[in-house]
């Protein structure tokens, strides 16, 4: 990681109590500049702070939980993980071929993109279903099973990623013309016992959570040309679950730490 000019931590982050004494001293901070511009500024700036080091790889930020943060107006969902279905690769179904069947133009000029929710009610001609191995993505149509995120990949999401969350406010202010952020309210969150699919399932048609496609079909064209993306190629960043920060209670027992 390269040096920052930002503070940082200097203790051991081991536990949840270490990561709360060392949240109250980043709250003591006060305001401080975002490190980049924009969405994900709140989240890597605190890293810094917290002198972890910068990725995206799909493990925990520090033993035994997962930091999310986020700016406290917001509304928007955050990702707790991501997980690709089982795609029923004997009838043929791969993402590709979601793409060709169900995808829609983009605001990028893609002929075949699919950025959608899904619930059990359909969506572009798609919809979701509990079954006894987890849940099915379905042709509503047709009723024809494209794949399944089954149960045991549902908990291996969470296990791995986001059954164990610390999720902290940061207010946000415009100082000298740059974001800062404060981090503030920090919240411990733990997921409740024996989520199984039709649970799951629940909670995304009521809208505590959201299983959302995230995938286009690349193309001849500037957009795909200046990412060195050749035609024909998918481009899938991973069917997320997200959550909305004043949802979270649906799933999670919540203790206030700060």
């Amino acid at each position: 990681m390269a040096e920052s000019p930002f503070p940082q931590y200097a203790g051991e982050i081991r536990s949840v109590a270490d990561l709360t004494k060392a949240l109250e001293w980043v709250n003591s901070l006060g305001f401080i500049p975002a490190i980049s511009k924009g969405p994900h500024s709140v989240g890597t700036t605190l890293e810094i702070l917290l002198g972890h080091p910068l990725d995206s790889l799909p493990f925990r930020d520090f033993e035994g939980c997962e930091v999310k943060a986020q700016r406290e107006e917001t509304t928007s969902r955050m990702t707790l993980f991501t997980k690709t279905p089982i795609w029923n690769k004997d009838d043929g179904w791969r993402a590709k071929r979601v793409l060709e069947e169900f995808g829609y133009e983009d605001d990028d000029g893609h002929s075949n993109a699919l950025r959608i929710n899904l619930y059990s009610s359909p969506r572009h001609g798609l919809r979701l279903q509990a079954s006894h191995d987890g849940i099915d993505l379905i042709v509503d149509e047709t009723e024809e099973r494209i794949g399944t995120w089954t149960t045991e990949r549902f908990i291996e999401g969470f296990e791995g990623k986001a059954n164990n969350i610390v999720y902290i406010k940061a207010e946000s202010r415009i100082i000298d013309g740059f974001e800062n952020f404060h981090y503030k309210e920090t919240y411990h969150c733990i997921l409740k016992d024996d989520l199984d699919a039709d649970d799951l399932l629940t909670e995304i048609d009521n809208g505590n959570l959201a299983l959302e496609l995230r995938m286009y079909l690349c193309e001849d064209h500037q957009h795909c040309w200046d990412y060195n993306r050749k035609k024909g190629l998918v481009r899938d960043h991973g069917p997320a679950i997200r959550c909305s920060p004043s949802r979270l209670k649906a799933i999670y027992d919540i203790t206030q730490l700060l």
